[in-house]
């Protein structure tokens, strides 16, 4: 495979980078590659494409988007630093993690992500962040999920529904902990 710029190039400049955080050992290792070939074949190419983007060239670099795209991590990351936007084409591979769907709705949609949100309900924590910081409030189709930890439902009761959730106390009342928690916050005696 070959790019628009030559691996010999794209190392030194690499090299030229350290107050961007370049990292020692990852140039070390991409130094010994003898090809953009070789360089393919390694677990980190989506990371080190990602960083070169951000980093180096301050800019897209559109030739090498499907190799940071087989990464879900580096493609969120790709959206958020390097496009600063939406990238549809890398959206069902990112939509499938809970945690990045959560990030990219929060950081590159700014806003609700219905395509996403079947995954992200699934997950008390991201659940509870997404009502929070994306829905700014009671998310009904999530809750069941929610109550399944009782940490999650401690954190939604004082933070998203700013009161008791009667609904979920007798699951909270199962973990000690979190149970005299809530109890303390929300003034409950028995």
């Amino acid at each position: 495979m070959t790019f628009s710029i030559s691996l010999d190039r794209a190392i030194r400049r690499a090299k030229e980078a350290k107050e961007v955080r370049a990292c020692e050992d990852d140039i070390d290792i991409i130094s010994r590659f003898d090809s953009w070939d070789d360089f393919l074949k390694h677990k980190k190419a989506p990371y080190w494409f990602y960083w070169y983007s951000r980093y180096i060239l301050k800019d897209r670099w559109c030739e090498i988007e499907p190799i940071i795209m087989k990464d879900p991590t580096w493609a969120y990351r790709y959206a958020r630093h390097v496009r600063k936007d939406r990238w549809p084409e890398a959206e069902p591979l990112i939509v499938e993690n809970k945690g990045l769907g959560y990030f990219y709705a929060l950081s590159v949609i700014r806003g609700r992500w219905p395509e996403a949100e079947q995954y992200i309900m699934r997950s008390p924590r991201w659940a509870y962040y997404y009502a929070l910081d994306i829905m700014h409030g009671r998310w009904p189709e999530a809750e069941p999920y929610i109550m399944r930890a009782p940490e999650w439902v401690f954190r939604y009761a004082l933070s998203v529904l700013k009161d008791r959730w009667f609904e979920a106390e007798s699951f909270i009342k199962q973990d000690d902990h979190w149970w005299e928690k809530y109890s303390h916050v929300f003034n409950i005696t028995q």
